[in-house]
């Protein structure tokens, strides 16, 4: 399947998690459900915000980091969503947002170490790509639910 709105970006970073991002997701690993895997896959998010002045944190109405990642000037209110063989994740709470209206595009990365995670340390230089950018809506036409290693149903949609 060829997702008819992919926009290939092939941008590649390198960067350096700071005090405040290891702090932060120390916080939060446990509430992940990929634990600190998870939480270190918040990290190109994070580092775009700081890097792109088209890019920033999303907050809803409420004021809450919550239903996507950043608004960005150019492709609207975006999701960031890791790069995987079997598709990248579609959760239960993006479903929602794009079925809501509120997320436009989803942005595709993965680790730049043929998409290998090692947990993140402050100091550390760590490298990403940005695969492309994807309409929302379509990913989610096109997307496909399957039994995972765990036994539970999740939602994925391939890129190619």
């Amino acid at each position: 399947m060829r997702l008819n709105t992919f926009i290939e970006t092939s941008k590649s970073f390198t960067a350096v998690p700071d005090k405040d991002f290891i702090e932060e997701r120390d916080k939060k690993g446990s509430n992940y459900r990929a634990g600190f895997m998870g939480a270190d896959a918040e990290f190109p998010e994070y580092h775009q915000i700081k890097i792109d002045p088209l890019q920033k944190k999303y907050f809803n109405e409420k004021g809450q980091q919550y239903n996507a990642d950043v608004v960005h000037e150019k492709y609207g209110i975006c999701e960031y969503k890791q790069y995987s063989k079997r598709g990248f994740l579609i959760s239960k709470n993006t479903e929602r947002a794009i079925k809501n209206n509120i997320v436009e595009k989803i942005i595709v990365w993965k680790w730049s170490k043929n998409n290998r995670w090692e947990p993140l340390v402050e100091g550390k230089s760590v490298g990403y790509d940005i695969i492309g950018i994807i309409d929302a809506k379509e990913a989610f036409e096109k997307s496909y639910t399957l039994i995972n290693e765990n036994g539970k149903v999740e939602r994925r949609c391939k890129l190619f």
